[in-house]
């Protein structure tokens, strides 16, 4: 399993996981779209949040200014 979970992205894993749990309790179908749509929402929001910190970190890193990013080749 662990080759499958390098090669599958972070998404892929989650929900296919979430549909082997609902699988496995017999979830009623809007029950399970409901708790899907937290899930996913909870998901994206740590997502991004993830990805904010990680771009401050680079930018800290190598004192690049934050409203230049074409200017310090990354755009």
């Amino acid at each position: 399993m662990n080759q499958e979970k390098n090669e599958k992205g972070w998404y892929s894993i989650l929900m296919d996981t979430f549909h082997s749990i609902m699988k496995k309790y017999d979830m009623p179908e809007d029950i399970a779209n409901d708790i899907e749509a937290f899930v996913m929402s909870v998901a994206k929001e740590q997502f991004r949040a993830g990805s904010k910190s990680g771009a401050a970190f680079i930018y800290k890193k190598y004192g690049i200014r934050r409203d230049a990013p074409a200017a310090a080749g990354i755009a």
